[in-house]
């Protein structure tokens, strides 16, 4: 049956009223919503043409329901943009809530995705860095070198390395030039099929500036090297020990006039080179105690000018820049003049063709932020600056580090030097609580600065023992203890030529047994303090026990600071000898641990 005109007219506007119903507002239509949108007006149009030319009921039902299908299937499309509005949207939000910063990348290494916190640390807003490859944005530098890292990741994206997480702790260089140290893990990310899609890096910022961390390790370094350094020189002292006994045993039985007297001689001025050399390998590690006063340093370094400047090149001129108001320092003076004279000698090297020497003083303030900054142990407070300055060739940037490193030099010829001098120096300045800080440029000179606390007032001064070559005789009953088959062998002869009677032991068990086998016999005990098994520590506690009263004298090769000194002390009667020690020196001190005069 065909509809009439006024049929039509009834039923256009129930389409326009479906169109309506259909429609949304505008900010929230995509484009699914368009082309549905101008699907249904199609429909209308033809259902237009329909009633135009004659339609049954049975086909505009039909398009009633093909209308409401398309109409759910709106809302449905609707509602998944809707959930994955709110999905983005919430991972998003807990990205910038977690505290590390993230970014991901497709599998050529370009970035698609950064959280707030990738954006504060590599100073880059997301959508700059969106599509930029992730050397570019995500800047990495060794620890320890400085020199620039490519993220590891990259190299499995490339199929260099296969797949796996990857943990590493670099800086990280922000579009600023700003250097944090960082800690991050990278992880690739596949698809279902099983192929890598892309990765992800999770990174956090230490809280340790770049600079504070290149400090730190480069402090653990030395604290390493100390050790060794410090362990070296107590073995060096213990063979010095034996070849000065054994030489001094042999002079004293050679003939007057004997030409083996100039080898002998030979023999211990060498060793007396080499004690020098283990006294710099102990200032550098830290462990020789300082035999402090109150010193002037002004006094020091006039002293120190007087005495060189017939030993410089008459190219270099010394001049002084002396300005602290009161420059003193509680120091041991000869520790504090030989760094002086280190570091002299070492500007002097750099200016071969000539130049000034500046020795200047100032008193300064440090504070928490220099403290932070040093690789020193210093606390806040007044110190007294002593800076050595030349106008010589420089240091380039890279070997400032390593320039406290025992044993290393930029001398070039042989025989210039085995570059334990800026070694020593470190050691003397650590040891007095003080701090260095260099300045150098290639082309432009060099400046070192010492700084030592300042000297509180009430600061005595202690008196330094006179050396004396005189050999003391004596008499009594001495137990030697020593691991070192060389030093007991050397050590009781050197005592027998004295006077006195010897027993040796070879451990702290040997020791032991004889004390318990020979109550109140020995009359000193002559104790090495570091041994296998029982140290000279357990043995002498146990020695103590024994007998209370009898005299020990603790030697070593390894120096002992004064509060290991008050405390092994407390234990009873006690005298200390470092070795290597020639033979007017032990029957000194000796005759004085046994009370008699020296």
């Amino acid at each position: 049956m065909m509809l009439s005109a006024p049929t039509f007219a009834q039923a256009l506007p129930r389409a326009c009223e479906m169109l309506s119903a259909l429609s949304l507002p505008v900010a929230s239509v995509g484009w699914t919503q368009v082309w549905t949108i101008l699907l249904v007006i199609a429909t209308l149009c033809i259902l237009a043409v329909l009633y135009t030319h004659g339609w049954n009921t049975s086909m505009i039902r039909a398009v009633e329901k093909r209308t409401f299908l398309l109409r759910a299937e709106l809302e449905e499309k609707k509602k998944a943009e809707e959930t994955l509005r709110n999905s983005v949207e919430s991972l998003a939000a807990t990205l910038n809530a977690i505290g590390h910063g993230v970014i991901t990348l497709d599998s050529s290494g370009s970035i698609r995705l950064m959280n707030a916190q990738a954006e504060r640390m590599t100073g880059w807003a997301a959508s700059d860095a969106w599509g930029k490859s992730i050397e570019t944005v995500y800047r990495l530098k060794h620890p320890e070198t400085g020199l620039p890292v490519q993220p590891a990741i990259l190299a499995a994206l490339k199929g260099v390395l296969p797949p796996a997480d990857v943990a590493s702790q670099h800086i990280l260089a922000s579009r600023s030039g700003r250097e944090i140290l960082v800690s991050d893990i990278a992880a690739p990310i596949f698809d279902k099929t099983g192929h890598m899609t892309g990765a992800v890096i999770v990174f956090n910022d230490l809280g340790v500036s770049a600079e504070r961390e290149i400090a730190i390790r480069q402090a653990q370094r030395m604290e390493a090297i100390k050790l060794l350094a410090g362990g070296v020189a107590h073995e060096f002292n213990n063979l010095l020990a034996g070849i000065s006994g054994s030489a001094e045993i042999l002079e004293s039985r050679i003939r007057p006039g004997d030409r083996s007297h100039d080898y002998i001689k030979a023999i211990l001025s060498t060793v007396e080179r080499a004690t020098e050399l283990t006294a710099k390998l102990t200032a550098f590690s830290g462990s020789s105690a300082p035999n402090t006063r109150v010193v002037n340093i002004h006094d020091v370094i006039n002293d120190i000018i007087a005495l060189i400047s017939g030993a410089m090149s008459p190219k270099v001129e010394i001049a002084r820049q002396l300005r602290a108001p009161v420059p003193l320092v509680s120091a041991d003076p000869l520790q504090i003049q030989q760094a002086i004279m280190n570091l002299a000698f070492n500007a002097s090297e750099a200016m071969p063709n000539g130049g000034r020497l500046t020795f200047g003083t100032e008193q300064v303030a440090i504070d928490e932020t220099f403290c932070a900054r040093s690789t020193f142990r210093i606390v806040p407070g007044n110190y007294i600056a002593i800076s050595v300055t030349d106008t010589g060739v420089g240091i380039p940037r890279e070997l400032l580090p390593r320039l406290f490193d025992p044993l290393f030099t930029t001398k070039r010829s042989a025989g210039e030097g085995i570059g334990l001098g800026l070694a020593a120096v470190y050691g003397i300045v650590k040891n007095h609580k003080g701090a260095i800080a260099i300045e150098s440029e290639p082309g432009a000179g060099t400046t070192v600065r010492m700084y030592f606390p300042l000297a509180p007032e009430a600061a005595t001064a202690r008196p330094v023992r006179a050396a004396s070559d005189r050999l003391i005789r004596g008499e009594g009953r001495i137990l030697l203890v020593d691991d070192e088959h060389l030093i007991r062998m050397v050590g009781t002869d050197v005592l027998t030529s004295l006077g006195y009677r010897v027993d040796t032991a070879s451990d702290g068990f040997e020791a032991v047994k004889f004390i318990q086998e020979n109550p109140g016999k020995a009359d000193l005990v002559i104790l090495d303090l570091i041994m296998p098994g029982m140290d000279g520590r357990d043995t002498l506690r146990e020695i103590r026990k024994l007998d209370p009263e009898v005299p020990v004298m603790i030697s070593s090769g390894y120096p002992l600071s004064a509060d290991e000194k008050c405390e092994l002390s407390r234990s009873g009667p006690l005298s200390f000898v470092q070795k290597p020690y020639r033979a007017p020196l032990l029957s000194q001190l000796v005759a004085e641990a046994l009370g008699r005069p020296s």
